[in-house]
């Protein structure tokens, strides 16, 4: 006689009761609840707090009152979906605002994922359209990143490629560059990176570069 094997399985969870922390965003402090076992994989930075002996750990909870509600919004709408798109029609630059705090808020919770995908859109958006990001999007997100931030490339790039002669004598970008001077030693770096190459080469003629995408948690070398 012969015995078959059994195999248990493992009693699902019903989504309602996984754990969910309290996220309090804004001046108003909006509460979002969020699936910490969701919220804990994209973000080292989330992990480290909600598993950690300080007060975040032990209430789940915590205050994000810098953060911006439709922003946040925006990056909990990718957490489930795990998709965005930019909005608009490619004519105008206001198109760029909102994916590109959106990256602001990945890099500082460092959500390598979401940022990856954003390169992506944003990389399109701006080969595809006559019009880039406007120069206050492009300053906000200076201001709000590292110098060794994937997107500052990017901007950089698009600034030194796609940029007319006349846009650079502009009154009005002269002064922003006065306010600016990390952008322009980035922009001078990449007509130095293009003029050094034995065939210069536009970016935003081909495929994204692999220097737009940073290894996330998990990618093998």
């Amino acid at each position: 006689m012969v015995t078959l094997a059994t195999t248990v399985t493992p009693a699902k969870r019903k989504f309602c009761e996984v754990p969910t922390v309290t996220l309090l965003v804004g001046k108003s402090k909006k509460a979002f609840y969020v699936h910490q076992e969701q919220l804990c994989e994209v973000s080292p930075f989330f992990k480290a707090a909600f598993t950690s002996e300080f007060r975040e750990g032990s209430e789940k909870k915590m205050d994000l009152v810098e953060e911006n509600e439709d922003i946040f919004d925006c990056f909990i709408q990718w957490l489930y979906s795990q998709h965005y798109e930019i909005r608009g029609d490619g004519t105008g630059s206001d198109r760029f605002r909102e994916p590109l705090r959106l990256f602001v808020l990945a890099e500082k919770f460092d959500i390598s994922k979401l940022k990856n995908l954003l390169m992506a859109k944003i990389f399109a958006a701006a080969k595809q359209g006559s019009i880039g990001p406007s120069l206050s999007a492009i300053g906000y997100t200076y201001e709000h990143t590292p110098p060794s931030s994937i997107i500052r490339r990017l901007l950089a790039d698009w600034f030194a490629c796609k940029v007319s002669i006349p846009t650079y004598n502009d009154d009005t970008t002269q002064k922003w560059f006065r306010s600016h001077p990390e952008i322009v030693t980035d922009i001078m770096l990449s007509f130095a990176r293009n003029i050094s190459r034995k065939h210069s080469k536009n970016p935003f003629k081909g495929d994204m570069p692999e220097e737009y995408q940073e290894k996330e948690p998990g990618q093998e070398d």
